[in-house]
This record gives structure tokens, sequence and C-alpha cells, in this order.
């Protein structure tokens, strides 16, 4: 739409490539990894995908902060008030951008069992998601192993 008086108040695009995912994008076929999925909506939950766990769906109502390592998109920690999700793998970037902007409806860690390896080196892949609660969380945020 050329005149479009509401396009000052649209959000710009989460992702520009092939990795971009919105509500008219189907997801691929559950063959193919996707470390994330992103849209072009606020989100109410994020779902955390862990292999082996049980998948956390946590309120982005409680998220308090995001952390990442200075943009080398190998780190991020998700901080809600009573649970830090550590999530670590390559090109983490786009993943943190798009939780950032309450945008992101989930994250899954790779699964070698489930999945080819992407060929892409340069999309985002999740190689671990470790939650971490009460005491044990401030320790994931110094780098500590917890105790037990």
């Amino acid at each position: 739409m050329p005149n479009d008086p509401l396009a000052l108040f649209r959000k710009a695009p989460i992702l520009e490539r092939h990795d971009r995912q919105d509500a008219e994008t189907p997801l691929p076929s559950d063959d193919e990894y996707l470390a994330f999925h992103a849209v072009d909506r606020d989100q109410k939950r994020l779902s955390a995908r862990a292999v082996g766990l049980a998948w956390v769906h946590a309120s982005y109502s409680f998220l308090q902060y995001v952390t990442e390592d200075a943009g080398r998109g190998r780190i991020f920690y998700i901080i809600f008030g009573f649970m830090v999700i550590e999530v670590r793998g390559k090109n983490l970037s786009p993943v943190v951008d798009a939780i950032r902007r309450d945008a992101c409806a989930f994250i899954q860690q790779f699964d070698p069992a489930r999945w080819k390896k992407p060929k892409d080196a340069s999309v985002p892949l999740i190689e671990s998601i470790a939650f971490h609660h009460g005491a044990e969380m401030r320790g994931a945020l110094l780098g500590k192993q917890a105790v037990g």
C-alpha cells in the first residue's frame, strides 16, 4: 500500500533472508532443523525446547532481560524472575534479537538423532539449552557450576 497511514507504527521485519518466519510462512518440515521461530507480532510465551528435558513455556511478561556475549553469537542468557535459561551455539544474534523484541515463538536445541546438521554454516544453531533455578541461577550468570 503506497500511502499507508500506519506505516510509521508497523514493526520492521525481524529477519531478512530465507530464515524469516512469520504467520504467512509455514514452518519447515519436521525433518529440517530450525533453531528458532520468529514472527512479526508480539508473543505471549517463549517455548524453550531442550533435548531430553521437559520443554519450558515461559511468559514474556516475566522476562526481565537478556544478556549476550557482546554480539559474538555464541552464548546468551534469558533472565526471568524465577529462572535463567542459558543458550549456547553458533550465530545466535538473530535469536537474541527476536527474543529482545518479544517476537520469538520458540527456541530449540539441535538434536543430531532427529535432524541433519544444517548445510548453511551462517544460520543459527543452538547446541545446548540449560535451565537454572533458585540459587543456581546466580552462579550460572557468573559462569560457576552448580554444586550438588
